[in-house]
C-alpha cells in the first residue's frame, strides 16, 4: 500500500533537476512507501521531522540535506528508493520512440531479418544478465514473504548497498535473492509467532524447590 504525498509549496524549487528548457513541468507528487513509515515511526519527533524534510527536499528538488546520527542512517536506507522513483519520473517524461512503418518492415530482405533477429536475441540476453540492484522495499517484501524478520532485511540491504552490491569477497552479486537465501535466511532470523513457540514445563516431581 502506498500513499501519494503532494507538494504544498506554490513556488518552484530553484535547484530542481526537473526544471529544464525542454521540460518546464514541475514535479508535484511523490510516492511515500509503507517501509518509509515503518523505518521512521520509532524515531523521536525531531529526528522524524528531519528525515521527512530530507525526503521531500530530495524528491522535489534533488537536494540532499546534510544530517548526522540516526536521521542520516535512516535516510541512507530510504535514498535508493527515492533515486529509483526519480529515474522512473525522468524516463516517463521522455518522448516515446516512433515505431517503424509497415512499409519499411516489408522492404527488408529475409537475410536482414535473420541478422536483426540474432542481434535482438543477443541484446535481450545481455539485458537479462545485467544485474539490477533492488530497493529497500524490494528486500523487505522478499524477507516478509518468506517469513523472515524485517530488521534482518534492512541489515542485509544496508550491508550490500554500502558495498555497491558486492559480497564479502568483493565479488559482484548477480542474483540478490539467491544471495539472501544463502546468507541471511537462517533459523535465528525467522519470524516466530508466540502461538507457535513450544515452552517446556518440567514435571512437578523434578522441579527444584
Amino acid at each position: 500500500m502506498v500513499e501519494q504525498i503532494t507538494k504544498q509549496e506554490s513556488g518552484a524549487c530553484n535547484a530542481c533537476r526537473f526544471h529544464t528548457k525542454q521540460n518546464t513541468m514541475e514535479r508535484n507528487s511523490i510516492v511515500f512507501y509503507r517501509s518509509f513509515f515503518e523505518a521512521m515511526k520509532e524515531l523521536d519527533a525531531t529526528t522524524k521531522s528531519k528525515v521527512f524534510d530530507a525526503i521531500m527536499e530530495f524528491s522535489f528538488c534533488a537536494n540532499e540535506v546534510e544530517m548526522n546520527g540516526i536521521a542520516k542512517t535512516v535516510f541512507i536506507l530510504i535514498k535508493p528508493q527515492l533515486e529509483a522513483n526519480m529515474r522512473r519520473y525522468e524516463n516517463g517524461m521522455k518522448p516515446k520512440r516512433k515505431q517503424a512503418s509497415n512499409k519499411q518492415e516489408e522492404s527488408r530482405t529475409e537475410t536482414n531479418e535473420n541478422v536483426n533477429e540474432n542481434v535482438n536475441e543477443n541484446a535481450n540476453a545481455k539485458k537479462k544478465e545485467r544485474f539490477v540492484a533492488p530497493s529497500l522495499a524490494d528486500v523487505e517484501q522478499f524477507f516478509t514473504e518468506n517469513n523472515f524478520k524485517i530488521e534482518t532485511a534492512r541489515n542485509a540491504f544496508a550491508y550490500y548497498n554500502e558495498a555497491n552490491w558486492k559480497d564479502s569477497r568483493g565479488t559482484a552479486i548477480k542474483n540478490w535473492k539467491q544471495k539472501m537465501r544463502g546468507v541471511w535466511f537462517k533459523d535465528e532470523n525467522k519470524n516466530v509467532s508466540s502461538s507457535t513457540r513450544t515452552v517446556y514445563t518440567a514435571p512437578t516431581k523434578y522441579r527444584p524447590a
